[in-house]
């Protein structure tokens, strides 16, 4: 009966000493597999570290871009949260220069691509660029910088062909395209024109008072109006309603 409890006793040991053994390797096992997990993990936030450097392919000035976020247009600042594909910033190749402009309706018909252009920088005065057109968009969109309503426009592309080391992203120009030539034309400032009982008409200036005159217009450009009839070269105009003061 002893040697019986002993085999007993044993068997118990032998069975406790494998069932010992399997939770030791498992528990290494599992060790392993965490470690492995673990340096997966490590060798994936290097490559998102390494994805989250990007390096410029040429020297330039980077341009942040400004993009619709309630309630203002505005670039990315630290701390913001970004989107996958979301416009944060430009590196313009000030070898390749393009210029965005809007075109009114009126003015779309006269304007065709490689047409020639005069582009006058705001911030460079003392120098005149030239330019072709280079793309005009086939459908008017609206224009949300232009006030309510909201003027529908055309896209306009425009194509430098001087390069200046003055030039930088986010400058203004006034762009000048010659469409047709007018000999001796007279214009006036669009806004210095009224619409009164059905007429066109000017207040030109006669010494003491306006007087209120009935003009004829040939043709509109910007800002500008082609008068054919009314006016004569040294006549004063009024930029606002002297009636309408009054």
């Amino acid at each position: 009966m002893k040697l019986e409890d002993a085999e007993q006793k044993l068997h118990e040991l032998q069975v406790k000493l494998k069932s010992d053994g399997a939770a030791r390797q498992a528990t290494v096992q599992n060790k392993i597999q965490g470690s492995r997990k673990a340096a997966y993990d490590v060798q994936r936030a290097e490559r998102a570290l390494t994805k989250m450097t990007l390096e410029a392919p040429l020297a330039g000035v980077i341009s942040l871009v400004s993009i619709w976020r309630p309630p203002v247009f505005a670039p990315f600042k630290a701390g913001d949260r970004a989107w996958p594909g979301a416009p944060i910033a430009e590196l313009p190749d000030v070898s390749a220069l393009r210029i965005s402009a809007r075109v009114e309706e009126a003015e779309r018909g006269r304007l065709a691509e490689h047409q020639m252009v005069t582009v006058y920088m705001d911030a460079i005065a003392d120098r005149e660029f030239s330019g072709k057109i280079q793309r005009i968009s086939t459908i008017a969109t609206p224009d949300f910088s232009g006030g309510w309503p909201f003027p529908r426009n055309f896209d306009l592309t425009l194509a430098l062909e001087q390069t200046d080391p003055r030039l930088k992203p986010g400058m203004t120009a006034q762009l000048t395209v010659l469409v047709d030539k007018v000999p001796n034309a007279l214009t006036i400032p669009a806004q210095a024109s009224f619409q009164k009982s059905g007429q066109t008409v000017a207040y030109v200036w006669t010494g003491s008072k306006f007087q209120e005159r009935v003009i004829e217009v040939g043709r509109r450009s910007g800002d500008r109006i082609l008068v054919v009839k009314g006016l004569h070269p040294d006549d004063q105009v009024a930029l606002a309603d002297p009636i309408a003061k009054e």
